[in-house]
């Protein structure tokens, strides 16, 4: 009998995640607010959008080579007691007027090492708590659920900035993080085939060795870690400055939280059309090359555009169709790694995604201080429609589609 997909540990998983990514959205809108407000520094909000990608960068393999031979369990939980208790300090800081830009770095960072072990953990525990035959779907819902936080929280995170303030959004972001340490303690992981049969430092490095080989001889991989970084490097970095971005544009913070929600509320839309409709692989390799080439040219419009409620429209549909290409190319992914191996490829995949992200929001940050963010931003997303295009059009990637439609027939 095949596993069903609503399985009390997937739940446990889906209802962890809740709890955090809702504290973490409203956190991060808060603590972007008070440092530009601060500052009035796009350089500065670059340098804090990129502490995490570049921890990301240089870590992610090795954390995924870490995890693949570790308690998953406990890392997935003792990172969120972490964070908890970190957030708590920062809200006694804020609370006593003593915050700093120094200290909001400082804790950046520390969050991020523990973004580094807890991302690995948790899609490794999720692909294998997911079955196989319901991957689109499974991987949809989460996100899509994760995506209706989003929209919750980014369309009320200016209403309660300006009514509670940012050190209450530090002290329930805190909570959110124990919160989400409970429920997953509960979670029943599944036993997996490690690398190696015995923890060590020594085998710890003989994995991530094997694994950076065989990464680097796998065609596919390679290419899309390369494209990766190349669309990341182009088109990311601009969304970290979201907030200036309306600012210069003569919208308000609420506005700003507006519009930030409708981006929310395409990823709702999409990853609900996703986890219901049964597509094909090769439909899938389809909606992943036109949602991204389509989307993103919307998203140009969008940076061009002056007006609210027509801007709030492209970026709505091109974050729509972009959500869309993203479920399909990551279920096709997660099924061509193999599940000895999948935390520290995937690092590695994440490692070249990461560095686009992190020299993007730097370099769109400085530039920011000379040229209006809306012609960034256009110029960024025609550049990175390049590397989209042979992503798309890649006929190693179109195999492993085809693929996944040959075992799913058999």
């Amino acid at each position: 009998m095949q596993k069903k997909l609503y399985n009390k540990d997937y739940l446990l998983m889906l209802q962890g995640s809740a709890f955090s990514v809702f504290g973490d959205i409203l956190y991060s809108i808060a603590i972007s607010i008070w440092v530009y407000e601060k500052t009035k520094s796009t350089s500065l909000m670059g340098v804090m959008a990129s502490i995490s990608l570049f921890v990301r960068m240089f870590g992610s393999p090795i954390a995924g080579a870490f995890v693949d031979q570790s308690d998953r369990k406990a890392i997935i939980v003792g990172m969120d007691l972490i964070r908890g208790f970190l957030m708590f300090g920062l809200a006694y800081l804020a609370f006593q007027d003593n915050l700093s830009v120094p200290i909001v770095l400082l804790a950046a960072l520390v969050a991020a090492f523990c973004h580094l072990f807890f991302v690995p953990a948790t899609m490794t525990v999720m692909i294998d708590l997911i079955p196989h035959h319901k991957m689109m779907k499974g991987q949809s819902l989460h996100q899509g659920i994760t995506s209706l936080l989003n929209f919750t929280g980014k369309a009320l995170s200016g209403l309660l900035i300006n009514f509670f303030g940012v050190p209450w959004m530090i002290l329930l972001n805190g909570i959110s993080y124990l919160l989400s340490a409970f429920s997953e303690l509960f979670i029943t992981v599944p036993n997996t085939p490690k690398a190696t049969k015995d923890f060590s430092f020594k085998n710890l490095w003989v994995n991530f060795k094997q694994g950076a080989i065989e990464t680097v001889q796998d065609t596919m991989l390679r290419k899309l870690i390369f494209l990766a970084l190349g669309i990341n490097l182009f088109s990311s970095g601009i969304f970290s400055l979201f907030l200036p971005f309306t600012d210069q544009k003569g919208f308000t913070i609420v506005q700003y939280g507006y519009l930030m929600s409708v981006v929310s509320l395409a990823g709702i839309v999409a990853m609900m059309i996703t986890a219901t409709v049964n597509f094909k692989p090769l439909n899938q390799h389809r909606l992943m090359f036109y949602g991204f080439v389509v989307g993103m040219g919307l998203e140009i419009l969008a940076y061009l555009s002056v007006n609210f409620t027509t801007m709030a429209s492209l970026f709505f549909i091109g974050s729509l169709l972009e959500t869309m290409a993203n479920a399909s190319l990551n279920a096709v992914l997660m099924l061509a790694i193999p599940q000895e191996k999948r935390a520290l490829v995937l690092g590695f995949v994440m490692a070249g995604s990461s560095g686009g992200m992190a020299l993007s929001a730097l370099g769109y940050g400085f530039m920011a201080e000379f040229v209006p963010l809306s012609i960034l931003g256009a110029i960024g997303l025609m550049i990175a429609l390049m590397p989209m295009v042979l992503l798309g059009t890649d006929k190693n990637l179109k195999q492993l589609f085809v693929n996944n439609e040959i075992k799913l027939e058999n």
